[in-house]
């Protein structure tokens, strides 16, 4: 049609319309490439420039650990700066530098909140600021975590001394704010990871449909997502069966419930020993076994398209490298079988219960810090 050209230049004339539609410009990694798999249907990128994601489980199993190592191959193969936005005290100094991330000023900013308005509010002063500098270097947001931060009527009552939940305005401030940012970031050089608390499917959760497997997902959250991933865990101990000896880490249990790149609901089960941190070929044998680009041959394994025999403990570089790319010619591959052998622990969180946590974080916060309130109005100024 003849306008066509002439109304897609006056569109473009008006802030944040953009008339292209292009994929992300660049990935990175998780540093695991099992993991990436099911991400993007690729065992070497995981996360892409402009896009949200999320990392949901339970207390304690290794979304802030999971969501730290993508911030250390950003920094590492993109030269990204790291913005870490913290309500609950999960990303202090030590725990990030012994994962690897790089704490320098020029690297790095460190940022603590307590509600939602002032989430928002970090995030929205960041990125006008990079445009405004028209910056050009990638950026890796990390937030951890959506579920301990108030609302702004959870922060007057706590002031107040009255610990009242808000989870109805909650969810729709939670909604507004990730629907914004998604605008916020999508042209420029800028990935965001986020994490989110579930509670333990009820039998009405199941019943109703509101439940992913055995837990529940803020529904707040899914909408501005391109990656929500499951994560759970089980004990992973000291012996060749995996079942006795001393518990010397964790096992994470991966499923991406929602993603936009490849086929959903894929799993991996990735071990996280507490004295190495990840391993990039962390589930990866398992995989390869699943889509039969590995075989047995007794106590050896053999890369079926190369014929190439050898123990496991001797993999090397270019054997990596085959066996990644044998994975990812198989471009309908459902991954999974492996992983559902694995029982998950079952958190005995509730809906209540994350919420009386969050209330007595803020509740401490404020006690400690009378002045932050003050603090942020003058920032404002």
């Amino acid at each position: 049609m003849k306008f066509i050209k002439a109304f897609k230049k006056d569109l473009q004339s008006t802030e944040g319309i953009v008339c292209d539609s292009t994929p992300p410009t660049y990935w990175s990694s998780s540093r695991c490439y099992a993991f990436n798999k099911i991400l993007t249907g690729n065992c070497r990128k995981a996360f892409a420039q402009g896009r949200i994601m999320a990392f949901v489980g339970p207390s304690g199993s290794g979304k802030s650990f999971l969501t730290v190592n993508a911030a250390v191959d950003a920094q590492e193969s993109l030269g990204a700066f790291v913005l870490a936005i913290d309500s609950e005290n999960a990303l202090d100094d030590d725990f990030v530098e012994k994962i690897g991330l790089d704490t320098s000023e020029e690297n790095y900013l460190y940022v603590s909140v307590v509600t939602i308005e002032h989430f928002k509010k970090t995030i929205s002063k960041f990125v006008k600021a990079y445009v405004a500098a028209e910056e050009t270097r990638p950026v890796m947001i990390i937030v951890d975590s959506l579920a301990m931060m108030l609302t702004d009527s959870e922060f007057t009552q706590l002031e107040k001394g009255e610990l009242k939940g808000d989870q109805g305005q909650r969810a729709k401030q939670m909604k507004s704010v990730l629907k914004g940012i998604v605008q916020l970031i999508k042209n420029h050089p800028i990935q965001m990871i986020i994490t989110d608390q579930v509670y333990a499917a009820t039998q009405d959760n199941i019943l109703n449909g509101t439940a992913d497997g055995l837990w529940v997902v803020n529904p707040a959250i899914r909408f501005s997502l391109s990656n929500l991933v499951m994560i759970t865990k089980a004990k992973l101990k000291d012996g060749i069966d995996g079942t006795t000896g001393e518990i010397v880490g964790v096992k994470m249990k991966c499923e991406a419930i929602k993603t936009r790149f490849t086929q959903p609901f894929q799993k991996v089960v990735i071990d996280v020993p507490y004295n190495t941190g990840i391993n990039k070929t962390s589930g990866l044998k398992e995989v390869a076994f699943e889509l039969d680009v590995l075989q047995r041959k007794g106590a050896y394994v053999v890369i079926k398209s190369t014929q190439d025999q050898f123990y496991w403990k001797d993999l090397n570089e270019q054997r990596i490298d085959q066996i990644l790319t044998d994975i990812d010619s198989i471009t309908n591959a459902v991954i999974g079988k492996s992983a559902d052998e694995y029982e998950e622990i079952i958190d005995q969180s509730t809906q209540d219960s994350i919420t009386k946590k969050r209330l007595a974080n803020g509740k401490s916060f404020i006690d400690n810090n009378p002045n932050y309130l003050s603090d942020v109005a003058q920032m404002e100024e």
